[in-house]
């Protein structure tokens, strides 16, 4: 069962925000008992290829992509009804996790 459900909305800032957020949750969190779910809202940068090629790579990862913008709340409320978590977490984007062990965050 997943505990946690790791909700990120994003809209472009592939590269800047979204990437570095990704890969500090997966360097300071024991992915066992989370997933992530990345909902691209309207992105018209690299988001959605990078999004499929973690989807497809890492089985912890969902993506939800829209083609046009919806705006936070609305992206944020479609990753909260595909999570499955028993907690939600709401992430923004520009989050990146400093050095800590594991979990602590």
């Amino acid at each position: 069962m997943i505990k946690y459900s790791i909700i990120i909305a994003t809209y472009n800032h592939l590269e800047d925000c979204l990437k570095p957020c990704i890969e500090s949750i997966m360097r300071y969190t024991d992915v066992h008992n989370i997933e992530i779910v990345i909902v691209a809202n309207g992105c018209h940068d690299r988001t959605v290829e990078y999004l499929n090629k973690l989807s497809s790579n890492y089985n912890f990862i969902k993506s939800i992509i829209i083609d046009e913008p919806i705006g936070y709340i609305k992206a944020t409320n479609i990753g909260i009804k595909h999570s499955t978590g028993e907690y939600v977490i709401l992430l923004n984007n520009d989050v990146e996790f400093l050095n800590q062990n594991k979990n602590y965050w």
